[in-house]
């Protein structure tokens, strides 16, 4: 199994034709949350990773998530070795690989697009490396195997080609080419984003079942957070060529390091108010909420934050701190629950309510939280507050 350290890795690109982003007019204390809900969030123009540090560990599957442009592919790309760093060096081990070739590094690469020969029959774009590398005589072993790895039916496309295929097809034989060459390190870029939703639930669970019974070390880039949770290991959260925060969903989800991971994961995200603090509360426009809790070190009185709550967070209560101006209601009969849209103090805002709530549309909600469930943010830097 191989461990993948990358230490300081930056990549820029010729930015021609890019504006960089206009200065915002907002107030200091709202620029951070102006930010988070336009492009210029993104990375600055020309810039794709930007001193990257991240530890993939021997064995596990690291999902690197992110909003699309942030660096995601790029990353993944100077792993395999398809683009070299500007700046920084890639390990695999102990041993510096940032000068090899893909082929030294014995990746297992599936694109977006699958990148499948289409003149040539699934065997043999299953076996094209081996012909390449004139190890012909594998070929009939390796594709037997693979065909019994991938399950029943799979025999069935061997002798088809790609345009013969359906999208799922050829995500299982991109799939099966990636295996035949039994990879040190696998790297999916959003293999499923190609597919309906029935067949990406399919396909993500042999994606698991496969990644399990090898025990390879695996990197797999997706803006999809479901995908995210349902296959890594550990979540490595992307912004502007950054990594934003790595850990497990739980850990990203309850203690989130910024506001843009916050407002980020979830479904729906979290809710993030511009505020100010005082000296025992939180104000959200004329809205005195109390201060969260678990702070060791509370922002001083008259200090611009960020407030953020999770809609899950959010309960009924008349006498509540909240005022929700409700404006969509939105039933999830799934999960029993009511999305209620509206605003608070003027900022979007979200509350996720029992089905049985009977919710007037056009009109106000009183809410109310634990402190325990909120969280504060720096209003300038978006970092979460200890």
């Amino acid at each position: 199994m191989t461990l993948i350290r990358l230490e300081g890795v930056s990549k820029r690109f010729a930015a021609a034709g890019m504006e960089a982003p206009a200065e915002t007019e907002e107030p200091l204390h709202t620029a951070y949350y102006a930010r988070m809900r336009e492009p210029a969030f993104l990375a600055p123009p020309g810039v794709a990773l930007e001193r990257v540090n991240l530890v993939v560990r021997a064995g596990e599957t690291m999902a690197i998530l992110g909003p699309s442009g942030c660096g995601k592919t790029t990353l993944l790309r100077v792993v395999a070795g398809l683009v070299p760093p500007d700046a920084g060096r890639v390990y695999f081990n102990e041993q510096d690989v940032t000068e090899q070739s893909p082929a030294e590094r014995r990746i297992g690469m599936v694109f977006q697009n699958y990148a499948l020969y289409p003149h040539m029959e699934s065997r043999e774009n299953i076996a094209f490396y081996f012909r390449l590398h004139h190890r012909e005589q594998e070929i009939p072993e390796r594709v037997r195997a693979v065909s019994q790895i991938m399950g029943v039916g799979f025999d069935l496309l061997l002798d088809r080609k790609p345009p013969q295929l359906s999208e799922g097809e050829r995500q299982r034989v991109a799939i099966a080419r990636c295996i035949a060459r039994e990879p040190s390190v696998f790297l999916f870029d959003e293999p499923l984003s190609n597919l309906d939703a029935q067949l990406r639930v399919r396909t993500r669970a042999e994606i698991k079942r496969l990644l399990r019974r090898f025990h390879s070390t695996c990197m797999y880039v997706t803006h999809d957070q479901t995908e995210a949770v349902a296959l890594g290991d550990r979540i490595a959260m992307m912004r502007a060529g950054r990594i934003e925060q790595v850990g497990t969903f739980g850990e990203l989800y309850d203690w989130p390091a910024t506001a843009f991971v916050a407002g980020f994961l979830g479904s729906p995200p979290m809710n993030i108010w511009p505020a100010q603090a005082e000296a025992d509360a939180v104000l959200v426009g004329t809205m005195r909420l109390p201060m969260p809790a678990l702070l060791r070190h509370p922002p001083r009185a008259g200090a611009p934050v960020l407030f953020g709550i999770r809609p899950e967070h959010l309960h009924l209560d008349d006498a509540g701190p909240i005022r929700l101006e409700v404006e969509i209601v939105e039933p999830h009969p799934s999960e029993h629950a009511l999305l209620v849209h509206g605003r608070v103090a003027g900022y979007p805002a979200v509350a996720k309510l029992p089905m049985a709530t009977g919710v007037p549309r056009r009109q106000a909600l009183r809410l109310t939280f634990a402190p325990a469930d909120a969280r504060l943010f720096d209003a300038f830097t978006g970092e979460r507050l200890p």
